[in-house]
């Protein structure tokens, strides 16, 4: 539904060669299922969970983007500016 959402999952599936991300929609019953409820209610945010944490908005395209490796790990410094 989101464009800018859309995009950032199809630039994500380009970029990762290890396969690592899968994707779902926050409405979706898997999401409803496996991420706490407070996730779930703002679709208007992306959301990555990872074995120990889950992330969203701005903090979760920089943890992405970290797990990327590469050039893409120069997005670690987002975390110096306040969310």
């Amino acid at each position: 539904v989101c464009g800018l959402c859309n995009g950032f999952v199809d630039f994500v599936m380009s970029k990762d060669k290890r396969n690592e991300f899968l994707f779902s929609p926050l409405q979706s019953e898997h999401a409803k299922q496996n991420l706490p409820q407070e996730f779930t209610t703002d679709l208007k945010s992306i959301v990555v969970q990872f074995p120990d944490k889950t992330y969203s908005k701005s903090s979760a395209v920089i943890a992405v983007l970290q797990h990327l490796g590469g050039p893409w790990k120069m997005a670690k410094l987002g975390r110096l500016f306040p969310l």
